[in-house]
């Protein structure tokens, strides 16, 4: 099973191991393996470790891969957290990144990953060498953290709404990104308590660093949550967000029905009208998303990868021809690797931040026409690279609030989820 070839990929790379592992054979599916192999969180390893993938290869091993299962896996791996990274290597900075390399003396392909690590703390002499910190002097972002969580963690709600476009531009990578800040909010208020616990003997340096360098995560919160809403005003899902998001509140509404059902039983009357007015109100939001009409996202840089797509298709038929071949089409097969490179490259590119969505859930090449613009009687997408247009919303001037314990408006109908 994938699950179990996962747990052995994790354990070697645990045992401080730099492995390779062929994929041909790789049984189930892609998502049980690096969920498996990943994530369970960082490795409890004291050293950093490459875990190679076999993804590919020339004429004579070709046929034994899946032509999808570099774009898959890379796909997977960055919805997992993980940054692409060219220049990634076996090092404490590079932790959490991937990279994709066709070994040409091999004749082989390769996605490269680098997991985050659970890294022992530095020994009492040593002046801030070792793991770098949890955002000391490395060059990455900090151990056990993304670039894409460790940006939206110290940006302002500015900035974070001029990245917000390009890196979280759908539905599905705003929800991931809230449900993290989230989670940080609720770090920071554990910090704050050990600091105002004398018991506790105060934060490490590291703790403290990131505490300071924690800004703002209440007015992100909330921007992000008026962004979504917007969304969904205009109807702007996606069939697989439509039908996830629906999913989990139809599944929350259920409960909330049972846990009102159960109350009333135990006499408790006021908390069931409180659980039924919940349930009446997740009830109303996914009446609202049903209503949808699911619009489609465009992949950044879709167009050149369509046609990245179209022209290897060709050079394999070329390759197959039992034909001989003149000079144009041996230099046209020629640049095959390239172009495989390039596409790799834009296929992680496009994934953006908090990406969680499968392949097929968005559209490369041109846009499908009327009928997208016609979903939900929202506006067509914008003309241009990246995802289908979304946003929405102006946020209202907020000064600058460094403190976990600000809330957000109470009536967000995003908290019925958390």
């Amino acid at each position: 099973m994938a699950a179990a070839l996962g747990a052995r990929v994790r354990a070697a790379a645990e045992g401080g191991e730099s492995e390779e592992w062929d994929l041909a054979s790789c049984p189930g599916a892609l998502g049980e393996l690096v969920a498996a192999a990943f994530g369970p969180g960082p490795l409890a390893s004291a050293e950093p470790v490459r875990v190679s993938f076999r993804v590919g290869g020339g004429k004579k091993t070709r046929l034994k891969y899946d032509p999808a299962l570099p774009k898959d896996l890379m796909g997977l791996l960055a919805g997992a957290g993980f940054a692409d990274d060219r220049g990634a290597s076996a090092c404490v900075e590079c932790q959490g990144s991937f990279k994709y390399q066709h070994d040409t003396d091999k004749d082989l392909k390769f996605i490269h990953v680098f997991p985050f690590l659970s890294l022992p703390p530095a020994a009492d002499g040593d002046g801030g060498g070792g793991a770098g910190g949890a955002g000391g002097g490395g060059c990455g972002p900090p151990a056990g953290e993304d670039l894409a969580e460790a940006t939206c963690r110290t940006c302002s709600v500015a900035e974070l709404e001029a990245l917000a476009p390009e890196k979280l531009a759908t539905f599905t990578q705003k929800r991931g990104a809230v449900r993290w800040l989230k989670g940080m909010a609720k770090e920071l208020v554990a910090l704050e308590e050990a600091m105002a616990d004398p018991r506790s003997g105060g934060l490490s340096e590291a703790q403290q660093e990131r505490y300071d360098s924690t800004v703002e995560l209440p007015e992100k919160i909330e921007w992000l949550e008026a962004e979504m809403e917007a969304m969904l005003e205009r109807g702007q899902l996606g069939k697989t967000e439509r039908g996830d998001f629906l999913g989990e509140l139809e599944e929350r509404m259920q409960a909330l029905q049972v846990s009102g059902e159960e109350a009333r039983a135990g006499g408790k009357a006021k908390r069931a009208a409180k659980l039924d007015e919940a349930a009446e109100k997740v009830e109303a939001k996914a009446a609202a998303v049903r209503a949808i009409q699911p619009v489609e996202l465009k992949a950044k840089h879709g167009k050149e990868m369509a046609a990245l797509r179209k022209e290897l298709k060709e050079i394999a038929k070329l390759e197959g021809s039992k034909q001989l071949q003149n000079v144009a089409a041996l230099r046209r097969m020629g640049e095959r690797e390239g172009l495989e490179e390039r596409l790799a490259e834009l296929w992680a590119e496009s994934r953006g931040w908090f990406n969680t969505l499968p392949a097929g859930a968005m559209r490369e090449g041109a846009s499908a026409g009327p009928k997208a613009a016609k979903a939900g009687g929202s506006a067509g997408p914008a003309p241009g690279d990246g995802f289908t247009a979304v946003g929405g919303g102006k946020r209202g001037g907020k000064g600058k609030v460094n403190s976990s314990r600000s809330k957000a408006k109470s009536a967000n109908p995003f908290d019925l989820l958390s």
